[in-house]
């Protein structure tokens, strides 16, 4: 431990070449005013005191010192409070003075590492957006054009990650993941910006991002984004109706896979405004979220970031999720449901479904006013399991619906006393041959609604283990000896 450590270099004052270096790795002890890249004491744009922040990387430094800087890993320098100030007053008097074209803001960098860094409250920090696109405008490369990996782990005054403004500069972003952040309120957030900048067409944002990690961010709130040109769609008596201008956008949307557990300030997952907009996301896991009390919000117009003239009273939210392939929610207590019926229809690429240790939960589907499909079908979906849920009495109760699901070959159910019907139509599934139950296996000569009377259906427990499916066979295979439970109902 170098406890005296102040510098590894000033390039302001270095006569030496540094052009050539490509990863950068800190990882500080309890030094009282450590410094690295030349870190400067920054004035805070702050009415009321006249403290100063520390900035690991000004802008003044990144542009012509750290041009081919691949990889940062930066941890444990506590009194640290931005990491990347975007614009500081020495480069504003340059430009104006000089009018020379600034130089991009590591345009090579590729992943971002930050760790326990107590004080931090900005990742990045611009005192005026406008006027950095328009500084940084027409170049070939543009800043942070590379980022492709962003970590940020055990953080707890930072309450956000980046402004819905830096979306525009992220276009290669890849994976967000962020651990243990309690300060964390929203991943994305304008709060801080006093600048309105109308960034592009939302189709044009995070084209590759594929994960986005959250877990244990206890105050967040919401995930967050922005407002940009694009096009929203809104159901009003049945027919879709589209609307170009200014819409609203959640990171969310652009992501194929969504991880989120311990954040139990989180009351929903999928915004509302980003309802029709979900495209893109194939695998969602929600874990251990104690305020969760719907995954895909359902709000009135007024909250879905867009204007209109239309009733609001005959406008229904319809959440697209016509590449989701798995669903995996436990221990969200306050969750009663998962899908509305308006959302079946765009599940034909589930696979997996798994609800396990919600207390609420009453049904996997609920119903809606004005359903008028007499059929659903989940062409895709191989396999649900539903655990220790108390109070689920079925997946779906509405009136005269039936479901087919084609290639459904399994199920298990166990623990969910109250569970004594799947579905209250007729469901068929060709492909499944039993299911396993919280008492064993269910004969599929009942159907897979539990209440037919069937007075040949048998229930097994096998070895108390809810296994692979099992079989008269095996039972005799095993002499019997592992057979806890055999009784035939009156009623399955």
């Amino acid at each position: 431990m170098c406890k005296k450590f102040r510098n590894v270099f000033t390039p302001t004052t270095a006569n030496f070449d540094i052009r050539a270096i490509v990863d950068i790795s800190i990882s500080f002890g309890h030094g009282e005013e450590a410094q690295i890249t030349g870190t400067s004491k920054l004035q805070e744009i702050s009415k009321d005191d006249g403290n100063m922040s520390i900035v690991a990387f000004p802008s003044y430094h990144l542009a012509h010192s750290f041009h081919h800087i691949r990889k940062i890993n930066f941890g444990g320098f506590d009194r640290l409070k931005v990491m990347f100030e975007m614009q500081s007053p020495i480069i504003n008097r340059q430009l104006v003075t000089t009018q020379q074209q600034p130089l991009p803001l590591l345009p090579c960098l590729e992943r971002l590492w930050v760790e326990h860094m107590n004080t931090l409250s900005h990742v990045w920090k611009c005192n005026n957006w406008n006027k950095f696109f328009i500084l940084h405008k027409h170049q070939p490369q543009s800043s942070f054009q590379n980022l492709t990996y962003i970590y940020l782990l055990y953080c707890k005054s930072i309450k956000y990650l980046f402004s819905p403004l830096m979306s525009k500069l992220l276009s290669n972003l890849k994976t967000i993941y962020i651990i243990f952040c309690d300060g964390i309120e929203e991943i994305v957030s304008n709060r801080y910006d006093e600048d309105e900048v109308l960034i592009i067409s939302t189709t044009t944002l995070f084209p590759h991002l594929d994960r986005l990690d959250l877990n244990g961010l206890r105050n967040l709130k919401h995930i967050g984004g922005g407002v940009a040109k694009g096009k929203t769609n809104v159901i009003h008596d049945q027919f879709k109706l589209s609307q170009v201008g200014v819409v609203s956008w959640s990171l969310c949307q652009y992501s194929t896979q969504i991880y989120i557990a311990g954040c139990h300030a989180l009351s929903s997952v999928i915004p509302s405004y980003a309802a029709a907009q979900m495209h893109k996301l194939q695998n969602l896991s929600i874990h251990n979220c104690a305020s969760m009390v719907e995954v895909f919000e359902i709000k009135e117009i007024n909250n879905y970031g867009c204007s209109s003239n239309l009733d609001q009273g005959n406008i229904t939210m319809h959440h697209e999720l016509t590449n989701l392939k798995t669903l995996y929610i436990s221990t969200c207590h306050l969750l009663e449901y998962i899908f509305t019926f308006s959302t079946l229809k765009s599940l034909k690429k589930l696979e997996e479904l798994s609800i396990e240790k919600c207390k609420a939960m009453k049904v996997i589907v609920s119903e809606e006013n004005g359903d008028e499909s007499s059929k659903v079908v989940l062409p895709r979906l191989k396999s649900i399991k539903l655990d220790d849920l108390p109070n689920l009495v079925g997946f779906f109760l509405g009136v005269n619906i039936d479901f087919e699901f084609p290639s459904l070959d399994d199920v298990e159910i166990s623990d969910c006393p109250q569970m004594m019907v799947f579905t209250s139509g007729e469901s068929k599934a060709p492909k499944l041959e039993c299911i396993q139950t919280w008492l064993g296996i269910h004969n599929l000569a009942c159907g897979l609604n539990f209440h037919q009377t069937v007075q040949t259906c048998a229930v097994l427990l096998y070895k108390g283990v809810l296994g692979p499916f099992i079989t008269w066979s095996d039972c005799i295979a095993d002499v019997m000896t592992n057979l806890k439970i055999l009784f035939h109902p009156k009623s399955c």
